[in-house]
């Protein structure tokens, strides 16, 4: 591996090169494998002070990405140092952080990237994970930056792995470069041809085991070590005892480490750990860390075995000592180095630090958004908490954060177990114990388990049934309204508006604002559903003026949208254009960067209802490159699929083949049935306004059939028979495509598809023209243009030329 990647260097001397070095020892630290990068990139050393980060990092921002101001917080937060907030920074959304400073940190990075650079990802498999999420994001950008980017890793599932990437697989080396080998590493002392066959044979293939099976064989062979681990073992054993002993010493640091701290760490321990000599005389298994004072083991597994040799007592006194020198250096600002203290004293078998610094790590974790290193970390702190003699109420309240931020990384199990633990600590404390209750709850409803999380409600209901306590009440109210969520999505919309107008009975009461709103625009839901629109869109405007007062963007988003999808069911198109445009606005205050893209990828399925092609591609083309750069394949998927409808309209054919070819594919790999059916209607839609009515009308029919069998696809059989109708009449079959678009219009109406119905009147009034029974085709043209007119649309599909 080495080897390659020196050749990469070489054959690339025209880029300047940075490394970055993933640690074992810091894949639970937040950006740590980026913040290396971008301090890379900003020309900062090492061990620069917050102070001087902070400096240099308004700077850059100042001058190549002036841009991005307003959010140089959320960058600093990848650096570990505090900027002041700006006015953009206050109205993001505490779930929308992580994914904004990753986005702005990459902008950044990008502008700092302006000659050509090369980036090598040494230990891939043990970055961080906010890192890898964050070099997802750089390589997306690859292609369009002077960067050549290169990860080095293990075929492991952790760490950063990246699809995009070109893959070099390092297998076996052949028989003959193997013997090739051995016989160079023992030129001075060569060893016969059937020592060098029993090498290879038990090498495999493997450089290092090779190398290292070479370097311990006698002349004579001898029995040759199973593994390559009990090789370097056995290559490790014979160092003299002292230099060995430091080795493994060092092995308990980390893959690298200072030489001086480890020295005040063990003392008088190993007296060589104070000659320099000592550490020359390891050069066979440390190296010099490029650009700092600190060493570093040649391979992995070098300092793997080293430490593995330790006796499990010295590894804890080890761990105690490095970790009190760590601890002593940082002085006050401890809390900065948690993360590896968290892990040096949790192995040093430390009550009292290993939960004071695990909590320190969760908490910067959890700022940082890290919610999977944050768990790990809070986790960690509940296990030491009886023995460290903490206040059972302090360990409540970290084993509940540890709940949260596992609820917030997807590990519901997680969850579950760490609020259990919570409410043992917690013992009879009733506010605790209903809070806890609901959050088990919310946790089945998060997996569709609703019948488990109505229990849960109920249970934290009983519960706190003597709600005197106004936090305890506050508490109940969000329960109503969480037990309402759930009725509506099991389509109890009676049940759900019953629980709804409980709750806002209590908000109203106690002035909680925020569950007030969330209950009137969730009741508002639910009467639409029931048919109560004009109702419904009354109580959503009164939820959307309480979300407006409180400044809470993601609520008014919710409501907005909504709004914005009523109005262009119930025909008033500008309304909708309008309403998803605040609701873009509001997604876009709130850091929800996918948001704003759906909200705009609405206003362009408006566009090009309207006709506006010009306008619904540039839509569709912003919505691709934000989707792609969040990582959100539905998103890249639906504007693949729209920019395909685009361009049959605007009559580029081959495109319009290439985007929906494209986006098929990608529907079909995520099983979106819905999606996948549309997209053949869209694809049979542009067989026929190219020409190729037959084909159209032929794969209409096959997507029929299957289309028929889905539940869901309803509007998409009707498109589905639309188009047969239009290719019936186009073919001379005037009276079964009359028939079949009356049906559509007829459904279509019920239906209130508007956009449907207008496309089958336009089709009718189109093909069958003069042939239509007198006075039938006047109207049909009259009510065609009160309908366009009414949804201000530009213009309609064109259509093959109609019937003669």
């Amino acid at each position: 591996k080495s080897r390659l990647l020196d050749e990469v260097v070489a054959l690339n001397q025209q880029l300047t090169w940075l490394n970055i070095t993933c640690e074992r020892y810091h894949r639970t630290t937040p950006y740590f494998a980026a913040g290396r990068l971008l301090r890379s990139l900003l020309e900062l050393p090492e061990r620069a002070g917050p102070a001087k980060t902070g400096q240099t990092l308004s700077r850059a921002v100042a001058t190549h990405a002036p841009e991005l101001a307003g959010l140089a917080p959320l960058i600093g937060g990848i650096l570990d140092v505090t900027l002041p907030a700006t006015p953009e920074t206050r109205t993001i959304d505490r779930k929308f952080i992580k994914d904004r400073a990753q986005e702005a940190s990459v902008e950044l990075m990008a502008s700092l990237l302006r000659s050509p650079t090369g980036i090598m990802v040494n230990n891939g498999e043990l970055m961080d994970g906010l890192s890898a999420e964050l070099f997802d994001r750089l390589a997306s950008r690859v292609s369009s930056l002077p960067v050549m980017l290169v990860n080095v890793s293990r075929p492991e599932e952790t760490g950063w792995t990246n699809e995009s990437l070109t893959t070099l697989e390092l297998g076996p080396i052949e028989d003959d470069d193997a013997r090739r080998l051995v016989h160079a590493l023992r030129e001075q002392d060569p060893l016969t041809a059937h020592v060098v066959d029993q090498i290879v044979e038990r090498g495999s293939g493997n450089p290092l085991f090779l190398i290292e099976l070479a370097l311990a064989s006698g002349a004579d062979g001898g029995e040759l070590p199973e593994s390559v681990e009990a090789t370097v073992s056995a290559r490790i054993d014979q160092v003299p005892p002292e230099l060995r002993k430091l080795l493994r010493y060092g092995g308990a640091v980390g893959r690298a480490f200072d030489p001086v701290m480890l020295a005040e760490a063990i003392g008088d321990d190993v007296p060589a750990v104070h000659d320099p000599a000592s550490w020359h005389a390891l050069d066979a298994f440390l190296e010099r860390e490029r650009g700092t004072d600190r060493l570093r083991f040649r391979q992995k597994i070098y300092r793997h075995v080293a430490y593995a040799g330790l006796p499990f007592k010295t590894r804890r006194t080890l761990h105690e000592r490095i970790g009190r020198v760590i601890e002593k250096h940082a002085g006050e600002a401890a809390d900065d180095e948690a993360e590896i203290l968290s892990m040096h004293f949790d192995l040093a078998g430390d009550p009292s630090r290993a939960w004071r610094y695990s909590v320190a790590a969760g908490d910067s974790a959890s700022e940082k958004s890290a919610s999977v290193d944050a768990a790990e970390f809070y986790r960690r702190a509940r296990n030491w908490a009886t023995r460290a003699g903490i206040d059972p109420r302090e360990a409540a309240a970290v084993a509940e954060r540890e709940g949260d931020a596992s609820e917030l990384g997807a590990q519901y199990d997680d969850a579950a177990a760490a609020y259990t633990a919570a409410r043992q600590f917690g013992g009879d404390d009733r506010i605790a114990g209903t809070r806890l209750m609901h959050k088990r709850g919310l946790l089945n409803e998060r997996v569709g388990r609703y019948s488990q999380a109505l229990r849960w409600y109920t249970r934290a209901l009983t519960f706190s049934a003597d709600d005197r306590d106004p936090d305890l009440r506050r508490i109940r109210v969000e329960i109503r309204v969480a037990y309402a969520g759930v009725r509506f999505r099991q389509a109890r919309y009676r049940d759900c508006a019953a629980w709804c107008r409980e709750a806002i009975e209590r908000a109203e009461g106690l002035d909680q604002q925020s569950e007030l709103a969330h209950a009137l625009y969730l009741l508002g839901h639910a009467l639409e559903f029931l048919k109560e629109k004009q109702q419904g869109l009354n109580y959503e405007h009164r939820a959307l003026a309480i979300y407006e007062e409180l400044g809470d963007f993601v609520g008014q988003g919710n409501v907005l949208n909504n709004l914005g999808l009523e109005a262009y069911l119930a025909g008033s198109w500008d309304d909708a254009l309008a309403y998803q445009e605040r609701h873009r606005n509001a997604r876009e205050k709130a850091g929800d960067v996918v948001g704003a893209a759906i909200a705009e990828y609405n206003v362009g399925l408006i566009l090009i209802d309207q006709g506006k092609v010009d306008a619904a591609q540039a839509t569709f083309r912003q919505v691709l490159q934000v989707c792609r750069a969040a990582n959100y394949p539905v998103g890249v998927a639906a504007a693949t699929l729209n920019l395909g409808v685009v361009a049959t309209r605007r009559g580029e054919f081959a495109e319009a083949e290439e985007r929906l070819e494209e986006a098929l594919v990608l529907f079909e790999a995520m099983g979106a049935d819905y999606f996948v059916h549309d997209t053949r209607l869209r694809t049979a839609e542009r067989h026929f306004h190219a020409g190729e009515v037959e084909r159209a009308e032929n794969d209409a029919r096959e997507y029929l059939e299957l289309a028929s069998k889905s539940a869901g696809a309803d509007q998409v059989v009707v498109g589905l028979q639309r188009l047969i109708g239009l290719a019936s009449m186009h073919q001379g079959r005037v009276v079964e495509g009359t028939d079949l678009l009356q049906e559509v219009l007829e459904r279509a109406r019920a239906e209130s598809w508007d956009y449907e119905a207008l496309l089958a009147m336009h089709g009718l009034a189109e093909l069958l023209g003069d042939a239509a029974p007198t006075g039938e085709s006047g109207v049909l043209r009259k009510d065609l243009a009160t309908a366009v007119e009414a949804l201000g649309i530009e213009r309609l599909p064109s259509l093959p030329a109609r019937i003669s």
